[in-house]
């Protein structure tokens, strides 16, 4: 079985694009623009070494489409984190699962001397300092209008940050509100925007933002104090230009939340329906006084502050886009987790929300570096931290004289495996249905035509661990029908990325249009993104990477990707910054 050791090492930068050698058929004309990859790729600074996947520095990844060819480029990206982990050549600033490492030249109290007002101050060493919040955007990006984006690739990002287009660039983001922008161009870095100095006093906020018909951006946020509430932000990109190191959106505050009894909730993303934002409240909380602790001291991992919490259900909270409050009706589900929402849509007096679920998540031990470097991590057939995509829906109304324990959606058609029974209470127990056999994450669909619509089809990568006879591939998932296709890779040394799904303009059906792949490789090997067809995952073409002298070419193992919708990038060059030695 393969290992990961060669994917969880520092990368190199490639400056300049290289032309990849193309296999196959010609690509598909409206194939054109920039795909972005963002990801964890600096894991180590001088001895001190991050703990966890989702910590490494942002390395974004370009592959430029162009009368029919594929040009790579990728760079670590020049955030405020990464200059001062390199200046310092330690890790200086902590990240979700690495505390930062002390100054080795401090003592316990360090001595300084004003010598002209021969004032001396004493002040503790820097492990007591207050934490500084890193701006490491390597998880995701957020862009700009859905409409400039159909039919066209978008830019992607990894663990700590998603591209978002607002302005004239597009930006990076991570889990905490700082967004970094990108040049799509170059991958030359602008200043980073602190957004909640210039518009809501959130601690925490997901990368994978929702997108209206009307070009207005979603995000969710938490704030955590005496009484921590859930937080959802509506931006709406601003026309006038805005100076360096200012938001280029104005934002409105939708809704505040209370969270459950049991403590707020680690969440990584959340789903939108037409009137609808939905949250998944899993068991997974955090420790508000190790929580507090952290934020006045660098004793403890952002990470080290959750904890699974046993006997504790999953709340499904639901807040109407309309209003800004939650349903009043308790729901409820057995405990599970999940990193990704997919669809969302309302159909005919239901909610139907769809999603990658773990059915224990503990607290995110399971990708830590040193078990995800371990030759036995893909012979762990773990269960309940393997991702299956899976469906559920809920009732608007409960029907006068419905009985304790009665299925609400009994006499739904399409309802599967779903289930929605009322308690004494009044609340309502949900259970969910598995719609593939296939471990999914990542789960991708026609996002600009079916968003909060009714939709068929979802992609997505899979890692099937534990079976020596199965190869990762790519999947498609046929919803209605319950029906899985598979793509699987060469071999198992072989690992796919998160599929991009782009649409053919002149295409008239749901899944008319071509799926982008980046496959990496663990044996050396150079690795390619090959080109699907998303009607039935047919290969179209390849680009592999060529290695380069004596270097052979590595792709890290991303976390989400995103394309750009113009042929150039369109970014605004004066506000970017070249590469910087520091």
């Amino acid at each position: 079985m393969p290992e990961l050791g060669s994917l969880l090492k520092n990368f190199e930068d490639v400056i300049e694009e290289k032309e990849c050698r193309h296999e196959g058929s010609p690509i598909p004309a409206y194939l054109k623009g920039t795909m972005l990859r963002n990801g964890p790729g600096i894991f180590k600074w001088g001895d001190s070494e991050y703990n966890h996947w989702f910590d490494g520095d942002a390395y974004v990844q370009r592959y430029a489409f162009r009368e029919g060819k594929m040009f790579y480029s990728a760079r670590a990206i020049e955030t405020i984190t990464y200059l001062k982990n390199k200046k310092a050549d330690r890790i200086v600033i902590g990240a979700f699962g690495t505390k930062a490492f002390p100054d080795p030249c401090m003592t316990l109290f360090q001595r300084t001397g004003d010598q002209e007002n021969r004032k001396i101050s004493y002040r503790l060493a820097s492990w007591f300092q207050p934490t500084e919040i890193t701006d490491n955007a390597s998880v995701a990006f957020q862009r700009r209008k859905r409409a400039e984006i159909a039919c066209r690739l978008v830019p992607a990002v990894l663990y700590a940050s998603h591209p978002q287009e607002l302005g004239d660039a597009v930006y990076a983001l991570t889990e905490v509100p700082k967004m970094v922008p990108i040049s799509t161009e170059n991958l030359d870095v602008g200043d980073t925007i602190h957004c909640s100095k210039e518009l809501f006093a959130v601690h925490t906020a997901t990368a994978h933002c929702h997108y209206d018909r009307e070009g207005n951006v979603y995000n969710m946020g938490s704030r955590f104090g005496k009484q921590t509430q859930y937080v959802i932000v509506k931006m709406s990109p601003k026309k006038e230009a805005v100076p360096s190191g200012a938001a280029p959106f104005d934002a409105s505050l939708v809704a505040s939340v209370d969270h459950a009894p049991e403590g707020p909730a680690y969440y990584h993303s959340f789903g939108m329906s037409e009137n609808y934002f939905i949250l998944m409240e899993s068991p997974l909380r955090f420790n508000m006084l190790s929580m507090m602790m952290n934020q006045l001291f660098r004793m403890r991992s952002y990470q080290s502050t959750m904890e699974w919490k046993e006997g504790v259900d999953t709340t499904v909270m639901i807040v109407d886009r309309r209003t800004g409050e939650k349903l009043p009706v308790k729901m409820q589900s057995e405990p599970f987790f999940t990193f990704h929402h997919a669809n969302s849509f309302e159909r005919d007096g239901y909610l139907v929300m769809d999603y990658a679920k773990y059915k224990r998540a503990e607290n995110l031990d399971g990708v830590l570096l040193e078990n995800m470097r371990k030759p036995e991590f893909f012979n762990d057939k773990d269960e309940n931290f393997t991702p299956y995509f899976h469906r559920m829906i809920v009732p608007f109304t409960v029907p006068e004289g419905a009985a304790v324990g009665e299925n609400l959606l009994k006499s739904l058609p399409w309802a599967g495996g779903c289930r929605a029974e009322l308690r004494e209470d009044g609340s309502l127990w949900l259970t969910d249905d598995r719609l593939s056999e296939y471990s999914v994450e990542f789960p991708r669909y026609n996002y600009d035509a079916y968003n909060a619509k009714k939709y068929r089809f979802v992609y997505g990568t899979t890692i099937l661990r534990g079976d020596p006879k199965a190869k990762n591939g790519i999947v498609k998932i046929d919803c209605d029908e319950k029906k899985t296709l598979i793509w699987t890779v060469d071999n198992d040394n072989q690992l796919t990325g998160e599929p991009i799904f782009v649409a053919d303009p002149e295409g008239k059906k749901e899944d008319d249009g071509v799926l982008t792949v980046p496959v990496m490789t663990l044996d050396g090997t150079n690795p390619y993104v090959v080109i699907l067809r998303a009607t039935d995952l047919g290969e179209v073409a390849r680009s592999v990477h060529h290695s380069h002298g004596p270097h052979t070419v590595r792709l890290p193992r991303p976390l989400h990707h995103q394309a750009h919708h113009g042929e150039k990038g369109g970014c605004v060059k004066d506000k970017f910054r070249p590469k910087q030695n520091v």
